[in-house]
Order: structure tokens, then C-alpha cells, then sequence
């Protein structure tokens, strides 16, 4: 075949292999392969990529090729342009030209003085490959390559040390940076890796670290975050650290300092790196700011981390020393994470200035949440506290364990005055399922009997009364009274608080879903919450939205299913008649029907010493009764206090909107109604009244044309096309 000058053998297991690597490998078909092209003539170009090639085939392969001066191009590897010095970048990206392909490219390296890039990626080089490459570059003293990415290449541990002993020994003063990121290095890999990296005084990045400017020292804010620096960065980094007295602030946060990677936890957990950065922060004097969340810490590194921090005054999670404000939420923050941010909280030096933080939507758990809690048990000056969970998760805090270190938390802590614990199961209960225990609950209860500081609770979310409705829509488990009475009977007492929201936590044992209405209605729960607003003097706001208070429901169709009760809406509505603290409450999405709104204004019209300041009714499905039910109980008020009422979205129409009209405008206290600013209007402060999108329905077109002859200044009127005066008169 002294005539062939071109040979493809691409894909065609020559080694005995699949694409998979199944099979049994043998040298026999590759090494005849090398032996006929050490003689033949006339082959300029070859390929024998996807087989599997490595050991001594891949030498054997290699050897033959560069040993042929007629081979012009191998493996997609330009040969010939190569060996005449007339490329300075060379860029074989993905090519896919295998361990033999990465032995011929390190072959020509010495040959190749103009070379100043090359890019190798995703060629599976392999170990011996890769060594073959670093070895060329660093051991030309001519070699002008500048830059080696190996990241992402899935190289072993016996390739990291080709590679760090290319480093260690390297001539070379073109090289100057290296990226072996995402490669799992860790062990003595990683120690021999960083070592001759420090020992490299030519590299001046190395795995997106800025070596040249560490060594420096001429950087006070490092922020590394999101680098994925590795275990062998992190390594680096420590062993930089002592040398810049000059940095103040060092961000580390996600970069898989312990060589495990995301929240799955994908790799092998070494705590290598993380403690030679605990070991360099000990001797750094001016160092006092460093993030180190997210780097799927265990919780003994966490806890050696915390050590250092307390004897030096650092921060481990970023809190600047004159922050007062802190968001860390929906971070993905684990239990060791929490030990970070408790040792932050603990000191008085790092976080005195921090009023609010927030850990809200993440997993911290009950041995977090303890560590947290347990720091703010001293902590005097934190005052807002947001650890929500995720509905869509199972909580934030532990559930019920959890819940109860924050009571003990709340028992001594006198700083707090607004904690959110939504969605945090915390009577063991999801909206997917658990089992009911009220101990959470009640001790969170107990603290608040004695907490006088607290002002604001979220108790939202939580499956007070210990029912869930599971994937096909049906409810689950057995309403119990429990919690939700501890609750009550703590707001009998506690004179501190001043808002509390229960929403969403089925307080009368039913709950609706797409498949229509679950459960046995109980006023049990909702009427001891009914009597403690009767007693207690504090709250001045509650939200009791979204618990079914009647027992009833609208379809998809807008039909009313459910058997109406209004015990419970009757006994707030009779609270309501006697209390004097209440500025707002909240009873949306509870499907009072005309009986319950109508209870309710008229209890809050009805009440001198009434201060429930706004009523939103809007969305509520009302009746024409309902409204005259409204329309007179605004008409014949006696309180002071209610100026805003919204009820849009009711389709109010005919008598109903005349009388609601009417009575909205004959009532002086009310400021503002569905939306439409009447306070500014009687006072005929506007020139240009703006109500585009307001859609605030007939009644508001009503109440608007009974205002207009009074503002005289008025010059122009927009509202939307279905709340456009001309379409309604």
C-alpha cells in the first residue's frame, strides 16, 4: 500500500474496547499499526481517535508518529506546521486526540519556540498524557506557553503529582499560569500540588488565585467567592496568607475547600485545605473579615473554624464590622454553616452593629438552629431574626426540635423584637406529611409568656393544629387544639407582643385544594385564639388569613361548596367589639361569606374604642346582601379609626354600589376607598387624579362622581377602560 497516503481507524476498537470502555483490552492491533507506520512512506495523514489507546500503546503509537517526518497531520494534531515553528497558538479543543494524541503535542513543545497558547481541553489525555504536556512546557527553558487549563479534565492523583513535579522542577519563565480546578485533587496530591505552586515563584495565577499580587502584599479585599479554588487552592491561599499583612477582608465562600462539591455532597470529603486556612488565620494579625460559607464544612471543622475566629475577633461569614444589616437567605445553609454564622453572632466585636439578619429558606436544621440560638442567647443588640422555612421543603429549623431551642432562646434573650419562624414545621407536620407533636409549639408558647422584648412573631405555615393534605388532595392526620391553645393563652398574658400572624394553619380543621374542600370543621381552635383578643391589650396587629374560618369554599367555576358555620368568625367578630388595641387584622382568603363580612364590619363600625384603621375585603366573592350589610354598618360607624376599606373585585353593582356609595361618602373618617385617594379629593388638593388600573369597580366610580363637584382645582381624570367614568354613566 505504498500509495496510501491518508488512514482513518477513528472508532473502531483497535484496543478491544467500546466507547464505554467494556470489553477486554489488548496491545496486538495498535502496536502493528504503530510498527507499519514507523516504515511507511507515503501516510501523511492518520487518525485513530475513540480507541481506548493508553500505557504502552499510546508510547509505542506516539513514538512512531513523531518518529515519521512524512506525517503532516495525526489525530486532527497539525504535524507539519507544528514541526515548522509557524503557529503561536494552538488550539485543539475537544478534538478528542486521546493520550496518544497529548504524547505526539508534548513531543513537538521543545521544537515549537513561537508558541505562546495552547488549549487541550476536553481531549482525554489521560494521566499520562497531561504529564507528558506539563513535563514538556516546564522542563523548555525556551517554551514561551503562558497558560495551562486542565480544569474539568477528571485527571487522578497520580497525574496531579506528574503535574506538581513538572512544577516543582520547572526551568520554564513562560508559564505563568495554571488551572487545575474541579479535578477532585485532594490527599498528598493536593499538599504536593500546592507546594510546588508556592514553590514557583514564575506562576502568578494558579486556579483563579492572584498569586503575583498575594506575594505582593498588595491587596487588603481578596474576594474569591465562587472560584471553586479546590482543596489545593485552599492550601495556597493558606499558605499566602501569612505573608499580606496588608489584608483586611478574604472571601473563600463556594469553593469546595473540602473537596465535596454542591448540596448532594458528589465527592470525598478532606478536611486538608480547610484546616491549613484555620492554621493561617491563627498568625495573620489584620485580617478581621472572611467568608467561608458554603464549602460543605463538617461540623468539626466548622467548630475549629469558630476556635480561631473567637481567639482572633474574625468573621467566618462576611459581616462587616459596621453592617447592620445581614440577608442570608435561600443560601442553601447547612448545619456547619450555622456554626459559622453563630460564632459571628456570638461576638460582640464582630457583629455588635448587626440589628437584622436573615437566614430564612435554608437547611440548618436542629443542631444549626441550636448553634444560633445558643449565640443569641448573649446577643443584645440583634433585633430581627428571619429563619422561615420553604413550604416546598421540609422547614428550615429542624421542626419541632428545633423549635424548641429557639423557646429557650426566647426565654432569656431580651434583644429580639421581631422573630419569623413560617414554614418551619414546628409541631413536626409538613404540607407532605409528618407526625403531630405539640412540644415545639408549646414551648415556643411558654417563652412568650416571659419574653416581654418580642413585639412581632411569624407563626404562619405551620400546621398548628396538626393537618396536612398529601399529593392526591386528601387530608391527613388528626385536628388537635393543642398548639394552637398554648398559643392563645400565651397572648392572654404576654404584653410585649404586637403583631402575631397565624395564617395558613387550617385554625378550624378543614383546608381546600384543587379537589375541593377536606376535614371536619372545629371553631375550637379559632375561638380560644377569639378569646385571648378579648383579654389582651398589646397586639395591635393579626392576620388570620387563609384558615377557612367558615368552613366553605369556591370551585373552579365560582360555586360555593362547604356547609356555612360562622361560629368562629361570630366569636371574633364578638373580640372585636371589645377591643381597643387593634389597628389591623387580616381575615382574607377565609371565605366569610355575606354573614362574616357583615359581622365584621359591623362589630369594627359598631365600636367606639374601635382602632382598626383598614378593612380589605377585596376578592371575596360578596353577595348584594353582604353589601348592604357593609353599606350600613359604614353608614351608621361610630369609630374614629377605620379610614381605608377596600372591596373590589366583588362585582357590586345595582342597589348594593348606590347604598355602599352613598355610605362611603357620607362617612367623613374614610381616606380611602378601593384605592381612590378621598381624604385629597374632599380637601381639593388634586389637579390630576390618577386611577389607571385601580379597577376600583362601580361603587368607586360612584364614589368618585360624588367627589368631583367638590374639587375645583381638578383638571384631568385617567382610569382605566372598565373604570372609565364615560362607560359607566
Amino acid at each position: 500500500m505504498g500509495g496510501l497516503t491518508s488512514l482513518n481507524l477513528s472508532f473502531n476498537q483497535l484496543c478491544g474496547l467500546d466507547y464505554r470502555g467494556g470489553g477486554t483490552y489488548t496491545a496486538e492491533g495498535i502496536t502493528a499499526i504503530a510498527d507499519a507506520m514507523r516504515i511507511n512512506g507515503a501516510l501523511t495523514r492518520v487518525d485513530v481517535r475513540h480507541n481506548n489507546i493508553a500505557g504502552d500503546c499510546a508510547e509505542q503509537l506516539s513514538a512512531a508518529v513523531l518518529g515519521n517526518l512524512n506525517i503532516e497531520m495525526f489525530n486532527e494534531i497539525p504535524i507539519k506546521e507544528m514541526r515548522a515553528n509557524s503557529i503561536t497558538g494552538l488550539d485543539l479543543m475537544e478534538k478528542g486526540v486521546g493520550v496518544e494524541g497529548g504524547m505526539v503535542v508534548a513531543g513537538l513543545i521543545p521544537v515549537m519556540g513561537a508558541l505562546t497558547s495552547i488549549n487541550l481541553r476536553g481531549n482525554e489525555l489521560g494521566d499520562k498524557g497531561w504529564g507528558a504536556i506539563f513535563a514538556a512546557i516546564c522542563g523548555n527553558k525556551d517554551s514561551k506557553i503562558m497558560s495551562m487549563d486542565v480544569s474539568c479534565e477528571n485527571i487522578s492523583p497520580a497525574c496531579v503529582k506528574l503535574i506538581a513535579e513538572a512544577l516543582r522542577t520547572s526551568v520554564t519563565g513562560g508559564l505563568t499560569r495554571v488551572d487545575v480546578r474541579h479535578n477532585n485533587i485532594a490527599g498528598d496530591g493536593a499538599e504536593q500540588l500546592a507546594a510546588a505552586v508556592l514553590g514557583t515563584l514564575k506562576i502568578e495565577m494558579f486556579n483563579e488565585i492572584p498569586i503575583k499580587e498575594m506575594r505582593a502584599n498588595s491587596i487588603t479585599e481578596l474576594d474569591l467567592n465562587g472560584k471553586g479554588v479546590g482543596v489545593e487552592g485552599g492550601m495556597v491561599v493558606a499558605g499566602l496568607i501569612p505573608v499580606m499583612g496588608g489584608l483586611t477582608s478574604l472571601d473563600l465562600s463556594n469553593n469546595l475547600l473540602c473537596g465535596v462539591t454542591g448540596t448532594f455532597g458528589g465527592g470525598t470529603y478532606t478536611a486538608e485545605g480547610i484546616t491549613a486556612i484555620a492554621e493561617a488565620l491563627r498568625v495573620n494579625g489584620a485580617l478581621t473579615v472572611t467568608n467561608l460559607l458554603h464549602n460543605q464544612l463538617d461540623e468539626a471543622s466548622a467548630k475549629m473554624l469558630a476556635e480561631v475566629a473567637k481567639q482572633r475577633g474574625i468573621s467566618l461569614c462576611g459581616i462587616q464590622r459596621d453592617r447592620t444589616t445581614a440577608d442570608f437567605s435561600n443560601k442553601f445553609l447547612m448545619p456547619p454553616d450555622a456554626i459559622l454564622l453563630a460564632s459571628d453572632l456570638s461576638q460582640a466585636a464582630v457583629t455588635g452593629g448587626l440589628t437584622k439578619i436573615s437566614l430564612a429558606k435554608n437547611e440548618l436544621g436542629e443542631e444549626g438552629t441550636k448553634a444560633i440560638c445558643e449565640a443569641l442567647e448573649q446577643n443584645k443588640t440583634l433585633k430581627e431574626l428571619d429563619i422561615r422555612g420553604n413550604r416546598h421543603r421540609h422547614g428550615n429549623i429542624g421542626g419541632s426540635a428545633g423549635a424548641k431551642h429557639v423557646a429557650k432562646m426566647l426565654g432569656v434573650n431580651g434583644g429580639l423584637t421581631s422573630l419569623d419562624l413560617s414554614n418551619n414545621a414546628l409541631c413536626g407536620v409538613t404540607f407532605m406529611g409528618g407526625t403531630y407533636t405539640a412540644e415545639g409549639i408549646t414551648a415556643i408558647a411558654h417563652a412568650l409568656r416571659v419574653n416581654g422584648a418580642l413585639k412581632s412573631i411569624d407563626l404562619s405555615g405551620n400546621q398548628l393544629c396538626g393537618i396536612w393534605t398529601e399529593g392526591y388532595g386528601d387530608q391527613q392526620g388528626t385536628y388537635t387544639a393543642e398548639g394552637i391553645t398554648a398559643i392563645a393563652d400565651a397572648l392572654r398574658v404576654n404584653g410585649g407582643l404586637t403583631s402575631i400572624d397565624l395564617s395558613n394553619n387550617q385554625l378550624c380543621g378543614v383546608w381546600t385544594d384543587y379537589r375541593g374542600q377536606h376535614g371536619t370543621y372545629t371553631a375550637e381552635g379559632i375561638t380560644a385564639i377569639a378569646d385571648a383578643m378579648r383579654v389582651n391589650g398589646g397586639l395591635t396587629s393579626i392576620d388570620l388569613s387563609g384558615n377557612q374560618l367558615c368552613g366553605i369554599w369556591t370551585d373552579d367555576d365560582g360555586d360555593q361548596q362547604g356547609t356555612y358555620t360562622a361560629e368562629g368568625i361570630t366569636a371574633i367578630a364578638d373580640a372585636l367589639r371589645v377591643n381597643g388595641a387593634l389597628t389591623s387584622i387580616n381575615l382574607r382568603g377565609n371565605e366569610l361569606g355575606d354573614k362574616g363580612w357583615g359581622a365584621i364590619f359591623a362589630a369594627i363600625c359598631g365600636s367606639k374604642d374601635s382602632k382598626i384603621m383598614s378593612l380589605d375585603a377585596s376578592c371575596e366573592n360578596i353577595s348584594p346582601a353582604g353589601v348592604q350589610l357593609i353599606a350600613e354598618a359604614l353608614r351608621t360607624s361610630v369609630t374614629g379609626a377605620l379610614t381605608r376599606v377596600d372591596v373590589r373585585h366583588n362585582n357590586i353593582a345595582g342597589d348594593g354600589a348606590v347604598q355602599l356609595a352613598a355610605a362611603v361618602l357620607g362617612n367623613f373618617k374614610i381616606e380611602i376607598f378601593n384605592e381612590i385617594p378621598i381624604k385629597e379629593m374632599r380637601a381639593n388638593s388634586i389637579t390630576e387624579l390618577d386611577l389607571n388600573g385601580k379597577d376600583f369597580g362601580v361603587e368607586g366610580v360612584m364614589v368618585v362622581a360624588g367627589l368631583i363637584p367638590v374639587m375645583g382645582a381638578l383638571t384631568s381624570v385617567w382610569t382605566s377602560a372598565h373604570d372609565s367614568l364615560s362607560s359607566q354613566y
